[in-house]
């Protein structure tokens, strides 16, 4: 037979007006349910008919602390933790998205795109994400949550969201190996980052580059286009700006010949570890003692003699045709505005969630049950 079960409905604006004299009826339902590990089927109907009416008008401050008992009982009727799950309240939300599985999946991407960043944090650490969902957090969600998402071990993100997480430069500074696994990273996104990755995966984009001209090498097409309009001048300029140590003339220089993005230009010149800057030369086509002049003046007073000396190493060991490749393709590194999302951090919640263990603490009841701990994520239940 058809469920007739009516949905339960959001919670209404008007629980910012005074609450009625029924208001804090549930939240007195709710501890008492919670009191108890079991119940029947008939007290399970009974409470969700009672909680089913009594939800739009129950006030903001009790829907959390409702959802801070309910988050981990084994007979709370799913429908109430689904309608907890989509509130619109973030603290009302949150112990629901984070401790209780088989959650609608339209709701978790409701709340990923409604967000703060702590409750994305928290999605983020469910064991039942989809690819829509993945996609979602790392094309909404701040750096630490995304992080956290790469650091699973579990999740395997695509090619275009593996290109639109390197390309917040924030974020990618601070990937380590384990999370770099997680993204997927073709020849042309290792090639297009090449100055921001570090030093084993700038290996990977070389090697990717060198095949690549190979293959064009024996296909008898000519070397990847740089993007140089001209090699020479921009060399003798770059040169002669280096030696007067303007580093911008310098990156302007590099913008004329190659046409780069100022955060690209910027980070060569000031921040690179010397290999982007090194494939660059070789891409201008300077010879030995050029390359070592201009990466002596430009780049030894931020780097000691052994980094300088493996920055050269890089010149030296790649091909101009690899070069070419890898060099031209930073002109397009950037993502276009359009698919680009910065999340939003509001410092309140942050608050919020810090303050929530001790006011569950406070409002739990007196005997609470091992199913009642709402401290350990729904992934690591039953783990000692």
């Amino acid at each position: 037979m058809p469920d007739d079960t009516p949905p339960f409905p959001r919670p209404q604006p008007s629980n910012l007006r005074p609450p009625r004299k029924d208001s804090s009826i549930l939240l007195a339902a709710c501890t008492l349910f919670a009191g108890r590990p079991r119940h029947d089927a008939e007290e399970r109907h009974v409470f969700a008919e009672l909680a089913r009416n009594l939800l739009p008008n129950t006030p903001t401050n009790d829907r959390r602390r409702i959802a801070s008992l309910l988050a981990r009982h084994p007979d709370c009727p799913p429908d109430l933790l689904a309608a907890l799950a989509d509130d619109e309240d973030s603290l009302t939300a949150y112990p629901i998205l984070q401790h209780v599985p088989n959650l609608p999946q339209e709701i978790i991407l409701r709340q990923i795109e409604r967000g703060p960043d702590s409750v994305r944090k928290a999605i983020a650490e469910r064991p039942d994400l989809g690819k829509i969902h993945m996609d979602a957090l790392c094309r909404l969600a701040g750096d630490e949550v995304v992080r956290s998402l790469l650091a699973r071990g579990d999740v395997k993100v695509d090619a275009r969201s593996s290109a639109l997480l390197l390309a917040r430069r924030s974020l990618a500074k601070g990937l380590r190996a384990d999370m770099l696994g997680a993204l997927t990273l073709t020849p042309d996104i290792l090639m297009r980052n090449f100055p921001y990755l570090s030093a084993d995966l700038q290996q990977e984009a070389i090697a990717a580059a060198e095949l690549e001209n190979i293959v064009n090498q024996t296909a008898g097409l000519p070397p990847a286009a740089t993007k140089c309009t001209a090699p020479s001048t921009g060399l003798e300029n770059l040169a002669q700006f280096s030696m007067s140590a303007d580093r911008t003339a310098v990156a302007d220089t590099l913008k004329d010949a190659f046409g780069w993005s100022q955060d690209t230009i910027r980070h060569i010149v000031s921040q690179d570890h010397g290999a982007a800057l090194a494939v660059a030369l070789k891409a201008l086509g300077a010879d030995v003692p050029a390359a070592t002049t201009v990466m002596m003046r430009l780049a030894g007073e931020r780097l000691n003699l052994t980094a300088i000396r493996r920055a050269l190493n890089v010149y030296q060991s790649v091909s101009f045709g690899a070069a070419a490749a890898i060099a031209g393709s930073w002109a397009t590194a950037e993502p276009a505005a359009s698919e680009m999302a910065f999340p939003d951090h509001d410092p309140v919640y942050a608050e919020h969630q810090t303050k929530r263990p001790a006011t569950r603490a406070a409002t739990g009841p007196t005997h609470a049950a091992d199913w009642m701990d709402t401290d350990r994520p729904v992934a690591l239940r039953g783990r000692s």
